[in-house]
């Protein structure tokens, strides 16, 4: 996790679940968006340069060393991994209009290509818990909520939709909750409800 500060010099730091520090997984940069592969093998994140403009990389969390996935010259970040772990899904402004989701094999050369674009509003992969199945936030105007995407069809459809900004939804390892950010009391707090369906 970030806690305040610059994000120009920040690193990637393994922590014990008491806090203490365990090593680094690279050296410092502006890294954004880290996400450990299933396997725990690689981190996916946001590697930004001087105009923060991100491209995606995959690193290796025993070498620390990295390769490229996206660079297309638009700013391209947070990377979810599918649950094979055989690809990396990220947002980018790639066609040049609403930011939409790619997905890029991890494991041979071929090309990104479009998952999902919404010609009404900004989309970003939050989470891929199913193969089959895609967490997104969905940006308009102020506007900010929660949607589900169906792969391979691209179908959306709204799971939390309120009258407040919430985002990042990430699902529990037995599939059955789903923890979010949200701004219902006018700060972010992080909330936990269940999953694929919420629950009144």
């Amino acid at each position: 996790y970030q806690e305040g500060g610059s994000l120009a010099g920040n690193e990637l730091v393994w922590l014990d679940r008491a806090g203490r520090e365990l090593g680094t997984v690279r050296e410092p940069g502006s890294l954004y968006s880290p996400k450990l592969s299933p396997d725990g093998m690689r981190v996916a994140l946001d590697r930004s340069d001087e105009t923060n403009r991100g491209d995606i990389w995959l690193i290796d969390v025993n070498r620390g060393s990295g390769t490229r996935l996206s660079s297309f010259p638009e700013d391209d970040s947070q990377p979810v991994w599918s649950p094979d772990g055989a690809e990396v899904a990220f947002f980018s402004a790639k066609g040049g209009g609403r930011v939409a989701v790619y997905a890029r094999s991890t494991r041979d050369g071929s090309e990104a290509r479009l998952l999902i674009a919404d010609p009404a509003a900004d989309l970003a992969p939050s989470d891929w818990p199913r193969t089959d199945l895609l967490i997104l936030d969905r940006s308009k105007d102020a506007d900010r909520d929660i949607v589900l995407c169906s792969i391979p069809d691209g179908k959306l459809r709204s799971f939390l939709a309120t009258p407040f900004r919430e985002w990042d939804a990430q699902v529990s390892p037995d599939g059955r909750h789903v923890a979010y950010t949200s701004e219902e009391t006018g700060r972010m707090e992080a909330y936990v409800g269940t999953f694929p369906e919420q629950e009144e």
